[in-house]
């Protein structure tokens, strides 16, 4: 980052570091300016962005906190999520305005403890300075892969510590009468089979016809991203899994089905749920009416996402194993056994619960 120092009246010297030379040896460019301190600031940062352009991605490019950021997220952009390198972008962005200026060469331990308690003077929630912690530490291992910055300049910082929430989840009560009260709101089918399968939702609305048998095993191979309405890939290959259906749920899914062959909107890529362009069911749309279930039944507020955490609970209250509630989640029974470690073991199954 280039550096101005006062030399009279109007008079600046900007200093510009130009990473090292063969023999390790630090390399600087200067510069006399003459004109105000913002004049002088506006002129340096002109002067740093000509270097870069020039010296184009030599390890000369890469001389602070702020450049190994934009150098790792132009590197990874085409290798992961759209919405894992936004947030990725969202947390480096931050990062840049707490630690963006300090040259790579300066860095270790202390100094970046010091400029990440920043986020906690902000007030920021524990999860979220825990993953800006995370993000930095991924940025880091990239770029001490690319011989820019040493690999052990984090060693020793702790992120903080995060306190395991129990998610508030209905029991088998509660949720019969979530479902009896959906059944009068246009978007019943899509929450009853959220409630009962723990589905997630991405899973449900990226879900297509032709991955749903007349006889009700519905085949998980692809999901939906929530927010942005795009197709990927499963979470994990745990996640590609059939499920199946009970038997009255078979019967409703069979007869929306033939609702959707009249509008010519049942063929095998077609989404089950639909909007009215055609296009999957938007979260919002199954969120506005998973708040109009709640508020007519007068039930307590969850999440949509703890209608899953719910269907886990109650199958494992319902007697089910640690490895068929697995399988039905789409996790690996250790993921299951952490995340379900409270529930109780009474025999049954969660419909007979319902």
């Amino acid at each position: 980052m280039a550096q101005i120092r006062n030399r009279g009246t109007n008079v600046w010297q900007i200093q510009i570091y130009l990473g090292k030379d063969g023999e390790g040896k630090k390399k600087f460019d200067y510069e006399t300016f003459y004109g105000s301190k913002p004049q002088a600031k506006l002129h340096a940062s002109k002067l740093e962005i000509g270097y870069k352009t020039t010296v184009g991605s030599s390890k000369a490019s890469v001389v602070s906190v702020e450049d190994l950021l934009c150098k790792w997220l132009h590197d990874i952009q085409k290798e992961i999520e759209k919405s894992t390198f936004q947030q990725y972008e969202r947390q480096a962005n931050k990062l840049k305005d707490i630690m963006g200026e300090l040259p790579l060469y300066t860095l270790n331990s202390v100094i970046i403890a010091e400029r990440l308690e920043i986020l906690g003077g902000e007030g920021k929630a524990p999860r979220t300075i825990k993953n800006h912690y995370r993000a930095l530490a991924t940025a880091i291992n990239w770029g001490a892969n690319k011989k820019y910055v040493a690999r052990d300049v984090m060693d020793g910082i702790k992120p903080p510590m995060i306190e395991h929430v129990t998610r508030d989840v209905y029991k088998g009560s509660e949720l019969k009468l979530f479902i009896k009260i959906a059944k009068i709101y246009k978007h019943y089918l899509p929450l009853k089979i959220l409630a009962l399968t723990g589905l997630r939702v991405g899973e449900l609305m990226g879900l297509k016809w032709g991955n749903v048998s007349n006889n009700g095993v519905i085949k998980i191979v692809e999901a939906m991203n929530s927010r942005l309405r795009y197709l990927k890939g499963t979470k994990t290959k745990n996640s590609m899994r059939e499920l199946e259906l009970d038997a009255e749920t078979i019967r409703e899914l069979q007869e929306h089905k033939k609702r959707m062959i009249l509008g010519g909107k049942a063929e095998d890529n077609d989404f089950v749920f639909q909007s009215n362009d055609g296009e999957c069911l938007r979260y919002q749309v199954i969120y506005k009416a998973k708040e109009k279930v709640l508020k007519k039944a007068g039930l307590h507020h969850i999440r949509l996402h703890d209608l899953r955490h719910g269907a886990g609970s109650l199958m494992l209250d319902a007697g089910s194993s640690i490895v068929t509630v697995a399988e039905q989640l789409g996790q690996v029974p250790a993921t299951t056994a952490g995340t379900y470690s409270h529930a109780l073991r009474k025999g049954g199954s969660i419909i007979s619960l319902l």
